[in-house]
């Protein structure tokens, strides 16, 4: 039998507007460029390029280099001087799997949250050893309707399953045995563009930390800062059969989000949705001199002879700066 556990109001935060702008989209180039530059912080775009989708949509494709110190890179679109688009990463939430051979297990969330989502990494706990055998994953940038544990569930993100109905099978390359002990850590942006109440259906537990955008630097280790998950949206780090809780409602903003998860043995249920959409991204590192070309699909629609603005932004843990272009779509 499912479960729900619903909380109160989480307080409005950073409003972020997405603007719908009528009528069909063109392929827009890059003409003119801006920056701006603080404390050694510095970043430039070399090309980028906004294309018509039939949905009304526009995709596009931006190209960054780092000229100056490591730091996390961003995107922002400007029409008419309103920001219409944002993502401060690439697209979709990035997670890793902590893998130990072991069963009956239930870990302490504490040095999973504190862990790095790079592959090899390993974390040693109350005896046993967890280790990550491949590079992290990527979600998609929204999510779909999927059949979650025998239910069909809107703009789903995680929904992965051993011994149940519905999801996808955990990937072998990382769980090389699905029944044994297995931890998930999740970190990225979440852009909310109205009142959302977010899901989970899991087998065991597990906790989903808010805290709102800011331009700060914030290591993958302490990502919602402090040394553990604040676990303000969902909190279940215990062992049950899969059972579904909620959030309380989330207002419109941008946040950074963690989602840590964990199956102790035997059958094991990892997923994420949500009511409305939300716009996921995930941190992208960019070290001095390094380069990078970013896709998105941005739910904005242009016309022709539109004036944009494409700004790139850089956090480093020095100070930010930034990039524009003007585009003029044609």
């Amino acid at each position: 039998m499912k479960l729900k556990a619903e909380g109160n109001m989480l307080g409005a935060l950073i409003l972020i507007l997405i603007v719908i702008i009528a009528s069909g989209v063109v392929a827009g180039y890059l003409f003119l460029r801006g920056s701006q530059v603080e404390n050694g912080a510095s970043i430039s775009i070399t090309s980028a390029q906004a294309t018509p989708l039939v949905n009304g949509q526009t995709y596009l494709t931006v190209s960054l280099v780092n000229t100056g110190s490591p730091g996390y890179v961003s995107v922002s679109v400007y029409s008419g001087g309103s920001q219409v688009f944002f993502a401060p990463g690439a697209p979709g939430l990035i997670y890793q799997f902590y893998y130990t051979p072991q069963i009956w297990v239930v870990p302490p969330e504490q040095p999973f949250y504190s862990a790095s989502l790079s592959q090899g990494t390993t974390v040693s706990s109350n005896g046993l050893t967890w280790t990550a055998y491949t590079p992290p994953y990527t979600t998609p940038e929204v999510g779909t309707t999927q059949n979650v544990n025998g239910q069909n569930e809107p703009y789903v993100i995680n929904n992965l399953q051993y011994g149940y109905t519905g999801g996808s099978p955990f990937p072998s390359a990382s769980v090389p045995n699905p029944a044994n002990a297995l931890v998930a850590k999740e970190i990225g942006y979440a852009v909310v563009t109205q009142p959302t109440v977010f899901y989970i259906d899991d087998d065991d537990g597990g906790v989903i930390g808010m805290v709102p955008y800011s331009n700060a630097f914030t290591p993958e280790t302490a990502w919602l800062g402090g040394t553990s998950n604040p676990a303000n949206l969902i909190n279940q780090w215990h062992g049950e059969g899969a059972t579904a809780y909620s959030s309380p409602q989330v207002q419109p903003g941008v946040y950074l989000i963690e989602y840590d998860w964990f199956n102790g043995g035997g059958p094991a249920y990892f997923s994420l949705w949500s009511n409305n959409p939300v716009y996921y991204y995930h941190p992208v590192l960019l070290n001095t001199g390094q380069s990078i070309t970013l896709f998105y699909t941005m739910p904005v629609s242009l016309t022709a002879g539109q004036n944009i603005t494409v700004v790139a932004g850089i956090i480093t843990p020095s100070g930010s700066a930034s990039s524009s272009l003007e585009v003029v779509v044609t």
